[in-house]
C-alpha cells in the first residue's frame, strides 16, 4: 500500500500464536494407532518401497494408502441389499429420458 511520505504506515500484525496453539490442540486431540509387521517378505517390502518413492510417499503412508483403498472401499452388504440396489439401478436405466423411448427420441431426429 502507498503512503505519503511523512505519513505513518499502517501495518497487519498476523496473530501467529492462536493459530498454532489451536492446530497442536487439533492435532493432539487426534489418537492414531501405530501397526507393526514382523517377518514381511523382503520383495514384498521392496516393491512397497518403490511404490512409495515413485509417488513421492513415505512407506507408511504408501501402506496407508493401500490399506484405505481394499479395506476401507469394500462395504459389507448382504445379498437382499445388493439385490436392492442392483433392482434400483437397472430400474434408472431402463427409464425413458424425458419420457421418451431412445427409439422415439431417435425417430424424431431423423425426421427434422
Amino acid at each position: 500500500m502507498f503512503s505519503p511520505v511523512g505519513a505513518p504506515r499502517r501495518t497487519r500484525s498476523l496473530q501467529v500464536a492462536p493459530l498454532v496453539s489451536a492446530a497442536s490442540e487439533l492435532l493432539a486431540s487426534w489418537i492414531m494407532a501405530t501397526l507393526y509387521v514382523r517377518d514381511m517378505p523382503e520383495d514384498l517390502y521392496e516393491r512397497l518401497r518403490e511404490q512409495a518413492r515413485g509417488s513421492r510417499r513415505s512407506i507408511g503412508a504408501a501402506a496407508i494408502d493401500i490399506l484405505q483403498r481394499d479395506l476401507g472401499a469394500r462395504e459389507s452388504l448382504s445379498f437382499e441389499e445388493m439385490l436392492v440396489r442392483s433392482r434400483a439401478v437397472r430400474k434408472r436405466s431402463r427409464a425413458p429420458v424425458g419420457g421418451k423411448t431412445v427409439a422415439e427420441e431417435i425417430r424424431e431426429d431423423r425426421e427434422r
